[in-house]
């Protein structure tokens, strides 16, 4: 459990799934990651393990492995007794989404949708540090250790067993997943670096900085440019986007913006079991337009939730209401989903507070928020707020990484490969730019993919997938340290 202290006797038993290599000559392991944090390695395989095997002519064993607390690797990080117990938490209002019941157009009355801010910060804070403590009674010791430092031990780990003291480690990383990416490269002698891509980067920095300082990281920055992108498309292709009725792209943002608006004022009466009270809210729409940007092949529904909402009907943008997927009696046998792994791992990840930088209070927080609603996104400013409130998780971090996040130049014989959308609403190509510094210029290579989704694997390119093809099987890498590629297809079509 603790790879500085064997004292600790108990253990991590980490699930691993392999697709094996079909072709010559076999070029090892090619671990995958799909970020989160919380996502699981293990399921990438089973869903897109055999479109990456093509795409490097199968002579590599893809391996996902979930990391420490995450879907089967055991223990995991599980908050509630049970399925049951983690839904009636969310019914009454605990942490669930990121966004909250805000306007889109804050100055109509800024002084009191502020204070409706703060409000509502309030109660999400003492909701996250109830959270806090059921996650540490049902947990216990093991959260300490669920940092990323430990990930990428245990893949050194996992790597040697699987491909032999002298073998590489050879990684395809998207979102959280270039957090392990970029500390693995900090963390191991080089000799321990294979062929290395990161797709949607996080800036390490910040991520490993006090979690206050993820309430206004650019990492929302792009949201409201791919909101005017999704009803520019949406016009250019016609009858196949439902909106498109409205004629022009400024009528349909004004439209979802107005509806968004008209919902924090007056909250619509919702006849669904999955509508909480039978009502929908400013945060069920702004929540159903964050999520539905996250790739463009999902515009086509979120056109289609939002052209039946501007009717009246408002169950498609029920998204973020809690679910259950089986009967109340079999929740109750259910354990948790450990939807909230995600925040233990951050929290692990965070620099910890102390007297002389102290947690900032709730009317900080506030200001933060509010300024990156103003200056960021007004879709979606808050996005990230939970990762932010690391001082309510009551377990102390054991795994927290202290360490250098910078290399020297001509530190690693392959460059790592720093994959972008130009447009992201979750890792913005900031975050790729800021890696390629840190590790030193000379050992990465940022490519930057015309497209507007989250990560470039959800908008595939034929140039991305042939600079992909060509690394990892000839650590072939650009020339340049910023190359461009283009998309081919675009939205609706």
């Amino acid at each position: 459990m603790d790879w500085s202290n064997t004292s600790v006797a108990a253990n991590f038993s980490i699930a691993l799934t392999k697709l094996k290599a079909t072709n010559t000559p076999y070029l090892g392991s090619l671990f995958v990651n799909p970020g989160g944090p919380g996502g699981s390695g293990t399921a990438a395989v089973y869903t897109a393990g055999a479109e990456l095997s093509l795409l490097v002519n199968g002579q590599y064993d893809i391996v996902g492995w979930d990391p420490r607390g995450v879907n089967l690797t055991t223990p995991g990080v599980n908050c509630f007794t049970s399925a049951l117990a983690d839904y009636t938490f969310e019914l009454g209002g605990g942490a669930s989404s990121g966004l909250l019941d805000l306007p889109s157009n804050l100055s109509s009355a800024p002084n009191k949708i502020r204070g409706d801010l703060l409000g509502q910060l309030r109660r999400k804070i003492a909701s996250y540090k109830a959270l806090g403590q059921l996650c540490e009674k049902e947990s216990g010791e093991m959260l300490a250790y669920v940092g990323t430092a430990n990930v990428v031990k245990d893949l050194d780990y996992i790597s040697q067993k699987l491909d032999g003291p002298n073998g590489r480690i050879n990684l395809y990383a998207l979102s959280y997943g270039t957090v392990i990416g970029q500390y693995l490269a900090v963390m191991l002698p080089a000799s321990r670096i294979g062929r290395v891509i990161l797709d949607g980067v996080v800036d390490a920095a910040t991520w490993s900085s006090y979690s206050s300082a993820r309430l206004f990281a650019p990492g929302v920055s792009d949201v409201d440019k791919i909101f005017k992108k999704f009803a520019q498309s949406c016009i250019a292709s016609g009858p196949s986007c439902a909106l498109s009725s409205l004629r022009t792209a400024s009528r349909i943002e004004s439209s979802i913006l107005t509806l968004i608006d008209t919902l924090y004022a007056s909250p619509a009466a919702a006849p669904s079991t999955a509508a909480p009270g039978g009502i929908v809210t400013a945060e069920f729409a702004r929540y159903t337009l964050y999520q539905g940007l996250y790739s463009s092949a999902s515009w086509p529904l979120l056109a289609e939730a939002f052209a039946y909402a501007l009717e009246g009907n408002y169950v498609g943008l029920l998204t973020a209401a809690p679910q259950l997927s089986t009967t109340y009696t079999q929740a109750a046998k259910t354990s948790d989903a450990q939807a909230y792994a995600s925040w233990a791992i951050a929290c692990a990840d965070s620099k910890p507070y102390n007297k002389r930088h102290p947690a900032p209070p709730v009317n900080k927080v506030t200001d933060l928020i509010w300024s990156t609603l103003l200056n960021q996104s007004s879709v979606a400013g808050e996005a990230q707020f939970p990762f932010g409130l690391c001082d309510q998780f009551p377990v102390a971090s054991k795994s927290y990484y202290s360490g250098s996040l910078t290399l020297a130049k001509n530190t690693l014989d392959t460059p790592i490969l720093l994959l972008s959308n130009s447009l992201d609403p979750a890792t913005p190509l900031s975050g790729a730019l800021a890696a390629y510094k840190n590790l030193g210029l000379t050992n990465a290579r940022v490519v930057e993919q015309n497209g507007t989704s989250h990560t470039t694997f959800a908008q595939p390119s034929t140039c991305v997938a042939m600079m992909v093809a060509e690394f990892y099987l000839a650590g072939t890498v650009p020339s340049a340290g910023h190359s461009h590629c283009v998309v081919e297809t675009l939205p609706f079509q």
